[in-house]
């Protein structure tokens, strides 16, 4: 039960890059990204009550409104601003490829900012993927699934280095503070900020018919039943649901096994974009995806299996005799918990 719950909420993340292409077609992405942080705030909201509020309020520290602010702003606003963009002039197979880069900006950002170090063959892997979407990137030309592809996979790079912003403060914070609790404040914010720019005249597209109702917003003219399907699955199964499956299952599975299965998520997106988009790739751009998916396989063989399941013992490092909460391993393996439980929440 328990990997099929992983196996879930990864179909939901790597179907959301073809889904969010679907609508974009006929509506606003500001208004995409409205209408699905909307709805995840809205379970949010019913939820509440259930939150265990006097261990939130005491788990708050000096300084962490702050980091809360800057955890939010980077995702899911401006996060969201840019993969939905990145989707709107990419391919669903191309980005879905792209963020695979997410374990090595977050790896980096581990080794910079907490001094958690990867062995050398992880970081060969990493090199290879980088090496592979470079050339992804650069060969890629204009046509009418992806208009401008070089522009859509910067977005998409930029959307990765914010996500992994999010990730590596989110798990600082999340060693303390309740996840879901973060995981609302996420969408209640996100919702905030996109109904400002929903509202207001900025990027408005040319192509695109709006309301008269709204003349200066990003309010469509109309919504079909299909696109209101597509936002609500979006909300729901991706925004919310992907976050409940993947915080049940880290309980159940091996930290560092939950890391390894998540490095397929790319090929998944690729595979559904592919079958459900029609999407296409050149010889080269296929060549170039092998060399990423070849240094996601040196990437996992570099990848020590640490299992960071809760044990008996919830403080102990696994060092005999050490029950120490705050000593070096016991730091180590909650980064490994935390790190998987955070990322890819919304």
């Amino acid at each position: 039960m328990r990997y099929i719950a992983l196996f879930l909420a990864m179909i939901f993340w790597a179907t959301s890059f073809a889904y969010t292409k679907e609508v974009l077609v006929q509506l606003d992405a500001i208004f995409v990204m409205w209408v699905r942080l909307s709805v995840a705030s809205i379970f949010f909201i019913l939820a509440a009550p259930f939150l265990p509020w006097p261990q939130i309020r005491g788990s708050l520290r000096p300084g962490d409104p702050l980091l809360i602010g800057v955890m939010v702003l980077s995702e899911p606003c401006l996060y969201f601003l840019c993969e939905t963009y990145a989707l709107k002039y990419t391919s669903a197979a191309l980005a879905g490829v792209m963020a695979g880069l997410f374990p090595l900006a977050i790896s980096m950002g581990a080794w910079i900012f907490f001094k958690q170090s990867s062995p050398p063959l992880f970081w060969f892997g990493s090199l290879l993927a980088v090496c592979g979407v470079a050339v992804m990137t650069f060969v890629s030309s204009p046509v009418e699934s992806s208009p401008n592809p070089v522009l859509g996979n910067v977005f998409m790079l930029g959307a990765v280095l914010l996500g992994t912003t999010y990730t590596l403060i989110a798990s600082k914070l999340s060693s303390r503070i309740n996840a879901a609790f973060l995981t609302a404040i996420q969408a209640w914010g996100g919702t905030v900020f996109y109904t400002i720019l929903c509202f207001s005249p900025w990027a408005r597209s040319d192509a695109l018919e709006y309301s008269n109702r709204v003349p200066w917003g990003h309010f469509p003219a109309q919504v079909t039943l299909d696109e209101w399907q597509k936002l609500i699955y979006l909300g729901i199964c991706v925004s919310v649901g992907s976050y409940g499956l993947f915080a049940w299952a880290i309980g159940k599975i091996p930290a560092m096994t939950v890391a390894i299965l998540i490095n397929f998520i790319p090929i998944m997106s690729l595979i559904f974009a592919m079958i459900h988009l029609g999407e296409s790739l050149s010889v080269v751009q296929v060549g170039a995806i092998s060399v990423v998916l070849a240094g996601v396989f040196f990437r996992l063989m570099g990848t020590p299996l640490i299992d960071a399941t809760p044990s008996s013992t919830p403080n102990r490092c696994g060092r005999e005799g050490c029950i120490q909460a705050d000593c070096h391993g016991a730091r180590g393996k909650r980064w490994v918990g935390e790190i998987i439980l955070v990322s890819r929440t919304l």
